[in-house]
């Protein structure tokens, strides 16, 4: 079975997350805020959560954060628990963790295909247009820097 990754961006730093389960990697989380992931594996507060947070879910704790060795190597921890190491790295990055999370949580997946958010995204822009009586040239025109806007792309 093959293992796709997502690539998301915190300021240009590269955050890697399984789209088979919603695990992020540790390591870019903690590299992408200049902090250690020992120092947060060895705080009493991330012990007692970890913990809790086992007992509540049924997830042993050895599983809520995961060594793994290989080519999709490294440490990776549990989307819900990423929320809590991204609160101990920064307030900025513990708000785009949980927009993550609350995105795998609520559409049950994350979109590999940027082209994927963008055709509901175009369709809902084209009818706005059409509802002001906007067409031809001047609505392309309009729907096209709408998308490059929202998506940042070119």
């Amino acid at each position: 079975m093959t293992t796709q990754l997502i690539s998301r961006d915190f300021h240009g730093a590269t955050i890697r997350q399984r789209s088979s389960d919603g695990y992020l990697n540790a390591t870019d989380m903690c590299q992408a805020t200049c902090k250690r992931l020992n120092d947060y594996r060895r705080l009493k507060s991330t012990q007692e959560y970890l913990d809790v947070f086992s007992l509540k879910t049924g997830i042993p704790v050895i599983k809520i954060i995961e060594v793994k060795s290989g080519r999709y190597g490294g440490t990776w921890i549990h989307p819900k628990a990423s929320i809590n190491l991204a609160q101990w790295s920064s307030p900025e990055f513990a708000v785009m963790v949980t927009e993550w999370t609350f995105e795998l949580l609520t559409n049950g997946s994350v979109s590999l295909d940027p082209k994927l958010e963008i055709a509901p995204f175009a369709q809902a822009k084209a009818e706005e247009l059409d509802k002001l009586g906007i067409t031809g040239n001047a609505k392309q025109i309009a729907l096209n820097n709408s998308i490059k806007q929202q998506f940042d792309c070119d």
